[in-house]
């Protein structure tokens, strides 16, 4: 049960395949909320991004391309590996106007914040004492 409700917040995995996630980094500012995810070994071109509903999926595949030389394994598992992370994002972010970057096996997406969703300020006007009752 505790296990459901950290999935719906976004804290554990929602999905996997073979058994393998994505370890991401969530983090807020004033203007965006990033999410850096560790892919390491993957290209940009193995990764697919996606976000519906408000829940981003970071999908990625690796294939080994096929030897032909006469190796003989006991065991191989570096041929074919999956990855996959769903999370929810935050309300008042933009979707549509994302950014990701890739660099050093760290996938960055940043998502911008709206207007509405971004902190004000609110200024204290003082008032004469004996005006207010």
């Amino acid at each position: 049960m505790g296990q459901a409700f950290n999935e719906m917040l976004g804290l554990m995995p929602r999905n996997w395949t073979d058994g393998h996630t994505v370890a991401v980094d969530v983090s807020d500012s004033e203007d965006s909320v990033t999410v850096k995810a560790s892919l390491p070994g993957f290209r940009p071109e193995d990764v697919d991004i996606s976000v519906n509903d408000g829940i981003l999926t970071i999908q990625g595949e690796l294939k080994q391309e096929e030897n032909t030389n006469d190796d003989h394994y006991y065991r191989r598992e570096l041929r074919h590996s999956a990855v996959s992370r769903s999370l929810g994002l935050p309300g008042g972010v933009e979707h549509e106007k994302a950014d990701a970057q890739f660099a050093n096996g760290i996938l960055t997406i940043r998502f911008p914040k709206t207007e509405e969703a971004k902190p004000r300020t609110i200024k204290i006007q003082a008032q004469d004492a004996e005006k207010v009752s």
